[in-house]
């Protein structure tokens, strides 16, 4: 039998797994303001050895894109786990990129590890691996 408690995660976890997927759509579409849609505006982004701002990170990754990406990107997902924990959760979700860069195809696996708080009614992004 379901209870409220059940219906709240399923909520819960809807509302995760579409900030994550505003994050990736974003980063396809060069649409910054959908790719920072996903993350607080004071959320810390561990990228690559670097730990900035995600709202920071999301503006420089848009700026290169033209570069390292000329054709365009598609990023593919799955594996997503979420375990929610009251106004904080965390979330894995496995990645495969593809960067069209004209002459070549670029390919990229990865793996984000992200931990959501609901501030406001709103679950996004505070903190990425």
């Amino acid at each position: 039998m379901t209870d409220e408690s059940d219906i709240r995660d399923l909520l819960d976890e809807g509302s995760i797994r579409r900030a994550l997927s505003r994050y990736w759509r974003g980063v396809d579409r060069l649409d910054l303001d959908l790719m920072t849609s996903a993350f607080h505006s004071d959320a810390i982004d561990h990228h690559a050895g670097n730990d900035r701002p995600a709202h920071e990170f999301a503006r420089a990754a848009l700026a290169r894109m033209p570069e390292v990406a000329p054709g365009g990107t598609q990023h593919r997902v799955a594996n997503i786990s979420i375990e929610l924990d009251g106004n904080t959760a965390w979330s894995e979700a496995y990645f495969h990129a593809v960067h069209n860069a004209g002459d070549r195809l670029n390919e990229l696996f990865g793996r984000y590890v992200d931990r959501f708080e609901r501030r406001n009614g709103q679950w996004k992004i505070a903190e990425r691996w």
